[in-house]
């Protein structure tokens, strides 16, 4: 189970408003020279690994090193039921520097105690360089302060947050709960899900096109606000605590 690969010596990566949930690594796996900025992400249950650098003496071969860069604003880490005792929020690996600029952001364990920031494996000469302003820039941007981020992101997330489906429901839902677990196989919980084609018109006049917001506050398919899909089980319980 990996989340998000950026290879060696990308440039313009932005990870904006994200969760990632259950990976074993990858939140994401910066490579090599690659420049990435972060902001106002939810890493939730990361296993072995959640932000981490690494340039590959093996990979790079004669190549002359490039420092990677990374800017992670208003990030959060929370420790799930497979995250590593004391896991940091940042690992370096490999044999290159990495240049790094992080404010406001949050890594905890499963129970909220605060997690570091800095970790690596490997012991070879690569280091973490703090950096004291951004590498990126956020223009353009709404940046939340972290302790925002959770609530936020959680409400918004993915390409259709006011129409998802039951696997959507449960891994979000799970997040905020704090449940789940790394999975090896989709089965374990559901399946690859089958849906057929729909469609829209796109009127350009219904929509702010700086943001791709729907100025009526409402999207195509919209039926009502989030809402979860309960068991006939939890729908008993939660009428009976009424």
């Amino acid at each position: 189970s990996k989340g998000s690969l950026v290879h060696d010596n990308t440039t313009g990566i932005v990870f904006y408003r994200n969760v990632w949930a259950h990976n074993v690594e990858r939140h994401p796996l910066v490579k090599g020279g690659a420049q990435v900025l972060m902001v106002n992400n939810l890493i939730y249950n990361p296993k072995h690994r959640a932000v981490h650098y690494n340039l590959m003496a093996l990979e790079w071969g004669d190549h002359p090193y490039v420092t990677g860069q990374i800017t992670a604003i208003g990030n959060v880490m929370r420790g799930g039921n497979d995250t590593d005792k004391g896991l940091p929020f940042l690992m370096i690996g490999g044999d290159g520097d990495l240049d790094f600029y992080g404010r406001d952001n949050r890594a905890v364990d499963l129970h909220g105690n605060k997690l570091p920031m800095f970790g690596r494996y490997g012991e070879t000469r690569a280091k973490i360089v703090e950096k004291q302003a951004p590498l990126m820039s956020t223009a353009g941007m709404t940046v939340l302060p972290a302790g925002q981020v959770e609530t936020s992101v959680l409400a918004t997330a993915g390409a259709r947050p006011w129409d998802r489906d039951e696997d959507d429901i449960r891994v979000l839902y799970f997040v905020a709960e704090g449940r789940g677990f790394v999975i090896n196989d989709e089965k374990e919980v559901s399946a690859y899900p089958s849906y057929g084609a729909v469609f829209a018109p796109f009127n350009e006049a219904d929509w702010n096109l700086d943001t791709m917001e729907p100025k009526s506050g409402r999207y195509p398919g919209q039926k009502g606000p989030i809402q979860e899909h309960l068991s006939p089980r939890d729908a008993d319980m939660r009428q009976g605590a009424k």
